[in-house]
């Protein structure tokens, strides 16, 4: 009885409109460096050296904050089910059992120039993915590539910051798994934002977009909270936090 009384009350529809009208007006989009040179749109690699460490969580998270549709390429691993329903022009999956994959993504990529890609690697390829992006930014110049290197929870220095300053890869932002209560803060890493599972389960479960699973998500202070954490893993990614 409660719950019907919830949904059919018409002061909390209004509250539920004017909260995401608000958070539409006071965030900006994402809007990577997209220079006039260059000849490739923003290009995203996601990295990360063990699973379930919320990879593919990231990559809608950020088409989400893009607030554009994105190409979202998986280089290995299985499919992710999230991705299960998305169009042949938004998504492309290179298996593991393809020795041929990361030359296969890449041109995938390429192919789609104009538009935002998010490459998102198997843990097995980590290592290789800096080689990758140092070739990709000599290949392609003002390429505008961001990598995004999501640790365990254990690890406290990634071998991978090191190696990448090697390879003068300037744009690499070192995240954190979410959680749901972040006790402390790191400048040396970004945590992702945490989502209720509910928001979650309709990614993985439904294949809805994270827009999509916002709207679908019938706590408005469940949604308001999501919308919170996101734009403020946004804020700290513009801030520099976690190079």
């Amino acid at each position: 009885m409660s719950n019907n009384l919830v949904i059919s009350d018409d002061r909390s529809d209004k509250l539920r409109d004017e909260l995401r009208r608000r958070w539409d007006s006071d965030t900006k989009p994402l809007v990577p460096s997209d220079k006039e040179e260059a000849l490739v749109a923003p290009t995203f690699f996601v990295v990360g050296k063990g699973g379930g460490t919320g990879r593919s969580t990231l990559a809608l998270t950020l088409e989400f904050l893009m607030r554009q549709e994105a190409l979202i390429i998986e280089v290995g691993g299985n499919r992710c089910p999230a991705f299960r329903n998305r169009p042949l022009e938004r998504h492309t999956h290179f298996p593991s059992r393809d020795p041929d994959r990361i030359d296969r993504a890449l041109d995938a990529r390429f192919e789609a120039a104009s538009r935002v890609a998010i490459l998102e690697f198997e843990p097995a390829l980590y290592r290789e993915t800096i080689e990758i992006a140092a070739n990709f930014r000599k290949a392609v110049s003002h390429s505008n590539l961001m990598v995004f290197y999501v640790a365990g929870h254990h690890e406290e220095n990634p071998a991978y910051r090191a190696r990448a300053k090697e390879r003068e890869l300037r744009r690499v932002i070192f995240c954190r798994q979410a959680v749901q209560l972040a006790r402390r803060r790191d400048a040396n890493f970004v945590f992702l934002p945490w989502l209720h599972q509910d928001i979650t389960h309709s990614m993985h479960a439904g294949c809805a977009t994270l827009s999509q699973a916002l709207d679908q998500c019938s706590g408005i202070w469940t949604q308001t909270e999501a919308r919170g954490r996101l734009a403020g893993f946004m804020q700290a990614i513009l801030a520099g936090e976690g190079q």
